[in-house]
């Protein structure tokens, strides 16, 4: 083979990546069942690079932190989670999309490994059996409406323990960790000032790259779950971090640990629930017009301003990368959905409003 021909193959090996045209949610839908679905995105090589390591100190920690007695790993590829975690004397058991990556799992695993995906697989199998479920890695291939699809199902019949870890932009005040946006990417930048998933998808060859289809921001993803009636267990979160946040940044993984509430009866508790989930809020301050306060808001208790009792929010946008979640206010809206509370969002706008500095000048 001449040195053209050779270099003639290697420029055919090559990808071309690219960012895909705004898309709408129903457009990614369309993408998610014509082409990721039907396409293997995991070629011979793709899996090379993975090792049990990881997921070893993995599975060290689920066993930590939730001390399960049986696991399934949704989107568990090869099966190394479930490996380790049966490593560890785990009943664990895992589900994939890819049969290409199903079979190329250990023969000793692969009993416990079935191809489906996530919508199926809920609906046909006793999910309450389990008391620990863990998505890696898994709904950025998969469209919102699915994703809502998913936490539906689970939330109907599932309430035990839920470990995600899903590419992230902006910093997680929590965990400390996310993807950073840089100041060249405008889209992704609008997008998260707006807090929607990106509507633009890297593209490799022209089909999504690696079949991710829905990237947002940790600042979304964490008020998708909450709007969803999912919450973050801060209590099991602190724990990943006083003994693992090590493994987490090692690996980049982007976490969250949710739990499912009950509209019906924790939103009875939903003030309190904004206030001691939120990872910014302070606590209450007791006069006059009691607060919480914190680098991007201040909200006051007033009768004086308005007829009625009110909440007065007064919001100051931070830097893009570290926005951070407002469990306070979401909080206040799912008190607008329960039927328990008589509330309206009234909202007042300055021909001025202050900025951080002035605030704290």
């Amino acid at each position: 083979m001449s040195k053209t021909d050779s270099d003639n193959n290697l420029q055919e090996q090559e990808s071309i990546f690219s960012t895909s045209e705004d898309l709408s949610l129903k457009e990614i839908e369309n993408i998610y069942k014509n082409v990721v679905l039907k396409e293997d995105f995991y070629d011979e090589s793709y899996d090379q690079d993975w090792h049990i390591a990881p997921f070893n100190d993995m599975a060290k920690l689920l066993s930590e932190v939730f001390n399960p007695k049986k696991h399934l790993d949704a989107g568990c590829g090869i099966g190394l989670l479930v490996q380790a975690m049966r490593t560890l004397n785990i009943d664990s058991f895992g589900f994939d999309f890819s049969e290409k990556l199903i079979n190329k799992s250990k023969s000793s695993i692969r009993e416990y490994l079935i191809v489906t995906t996530a919508e199926k697989w809920i609906k046909k199998t006793s999910i309450e059996d389990y008391d620990l479920i863990t998505f890696m890695e898994v709904f950025e291939h998969i469209p919102i409406s699915n994703i809502i699809e998913v936490l539906d199902s689970l939330h109907d019949v599932y309430k035990g323990n839920l470990f995600f870890t899903i590419p992230s932009h902006g910093l997680d005040a929590h965990f400390k960790t996310g993807l950073y946006v840089d100041n060249g990417n405008t889209q992704w930048q609008r997008d998260m000032v707006e807090n929607i998933p990106f509507k633009n998808i890297v593209l490799e060859n022209n089909k999504p790259h690696c079949g991710h289809i829905t990237l947002a921001s940790y600042r979304w993803w964490t008020e998708f779950f909450l709007y969803n009636f999912y919450a973050r267990n801060r209590d099991k979160e602190k724990l990943c971090i006083n003994n693992y946040l090590d493994i987490i940044k090692k690996f980049a993984w982007k976490p969250y640990i949710v739990e499912n509430i009950l509209p019906s009866e924790k939103l009875n508790d939903a003030l309190e629930l904004g206030v001691g989930l939120d990872p910014g809020w302070y606590d209450y301050e007791p006069g006059d017009n009691g607060r919480w306060t914190n680098g991007t808001a201040s909200i006051f208790f007033s009768g004086k301003e308005f007829t009625k009792p009110s909440f007065c929010i007064n919001l100051a946008t931070p830097d893009l990368n570290i926005m951070q979640e407002w469990y306070f206010i979401i909080s206040l809206d799912l008190l607008i959905k329960c039927p328990d509370f008589r509330f309206e969002w009234i909202n007042v706008f300055y021909s001025q409003p202050q900025t951080l500095l002035e605030q704290f000048a």
